[in-house]
This record gives C-alpha cells, structure tokens and sequence, in this order.
C-alpha cells in the first residue's frame, strides 16, 4: 500500500533423523564445510539423546531441492513455491523418498566419519520453508531494513537474532531523534522470565508427539548417550 518493494527468497529445506546403535562417544555438533548445492555440500551432524542424530548435506539430494527455492515478484514479496512442495507441508511425504533422502544424508556423513554408515532411519524428516530476506540463500541472520527514516521492515529468521534486530530499529529511532540518545537498551525480560522450563519441555513434548517424532528430540533432560564427562 506504501509502494515499497521488497526482494526475498523463500527456501524448501530438510534435514533427517538418524539413529546410531554403534556410537561409542559423545559427539559436539560437528560441520564439515563444502560448496553449497554440490555432490560435496556442508555436511552437519547434529547429536540428540538416545543416539539420535540430525543430519543436513547441502547437496540437491539431502537438504536442498530442485526448484525448491523461490523468489519474491514485481507483484508480490510473497515467494510462492511449488504445489510439490505445499503438499509436503500441509500433507505427508511420499515412503520412498523419505528413505531414499535420508540414506543419502547418511551416506554424506559416512564418507567423513565411517563407521556412521552404520546409522539407521529413524523417523522421517524435519523440514519446512525458511523465509530468506535479500537475494542471498547462504544468509539466515533476521534482517532489518528501512525506507526513509520512519518505516522499518523487521524480518525474523531465527529467533536468537531478534534482539539484534531490536536494538538496530532503536538505533535507527535514535538517529530519527524520535527517541532520546539516551534511552537504554536495559532489556528485564518480563514475560520470558515467567516460564517455567518444566512447562517448556512439556510443551516440546506433546508437538513432538503430535508430530510424530522421537521424544528424544524434546526431552532435554535425557542424557546423550554416552554420558559426557567433562573434566
């Protein structure tokens, strides 16, 4: 309505479930860097309790999709995806890709950590369309920019990068003179400072029952196995 434009992506992304029996060791979460969209994409392993383990290979046949990445119009920021895509979402995957893809991510691990190759499919993938604001799909960080001094256009990608986006709209205003140099970034934390992590869990348990995921992936309070020892 303003006649501002915006450029952004939107991204069809997964990364799989694994389990490892064999594991013998506590695993960090562990990043082997590669070319985005190549055979030889960044492979990350991510350690859940239990001998879980979350798997993404930025390759076309893993994490990344064909066509799987849209972009904004003339006549929409909107970007739209495929109906392939809205189907997995709204719907189910089909059983064959699920197993094809996630053998494949394990597959990618292995050929770093071998004896992965071990690892089974445990349940199928986590997946979802992440929003990508500006024209760069490397870049995830939130976004703030702004027409003018008094319009700001706040995109959150991550949560853990809100309050940086906070603090820029703040020192914009300040710029502004709209609020005095000042005014503190004081942050007391009034509402998050009320939850409790005992209702935290319970509440990342029942969506990720309802989800039909291992409950190792919510329960916080569930060892990695083996126990980490740390000296």
């Amino acid at each position: 309505m303003l006649g501002f434009k915006r450029q952004r992506l939107v991204e069809f992304k997964a990364a799989y479930v694994t389990h490892w029996n064999e594991n013998n060791y506590c695993w960090p979460e562990v990043i082997f860097y590669g070319e985005r969209g190549t055979p030889n994409g960044m492979a990350q392993l991510t350690p859940y309790p239990e001998g879980h383990f979350q798997l993404h290979g930025m390759s076309q046949n893993i994490t990344l999709f064909k066509d799987g990445l849209v972009a904004s119009t003339v006549q929409s920021a909107q970007p739209k995806l495929g109906n392939d895509f809205i189907n997995k979402i709204d719907k189910s995957w089909a059983e064959n890709e699920i197993n094809l893809r996630s053998q494949s991510a394990i597959d990618h691990l292995a050929a770093f950590i071998p004896r992965f190759s071990s690892a089974t499919i445990a349940s199928k993938p986590l997946f979802g369309a992440q929003q990508i604001p500006g024209g760069d799909p490397s870049l995830r960080a939130s976004d703030v920019s702004f027409e003018g001094e008094r319009y700001a256009r706040c995109e959150i990608v991550k949560a853990s990068s809100v309050l940086t986006a906070a603090d820029e709209i703040i020192e914009q205003l300040i710029r502004s003179r709209l609020l005095s140099p000042e005014t503190s970034k004081k942050r007391d934390f009034k509402v998050t400072q009320q939850l409790k992590e005992v209702d935290i869990l319970a509440y990342a348990q029942r969506l990720t029952e309802q989800r039909d995921y291992p409950m190792a992936l919510a329960d916080i309070n569930v060892p990695a196995r083996p126990r980490c020892e740390h000296g």
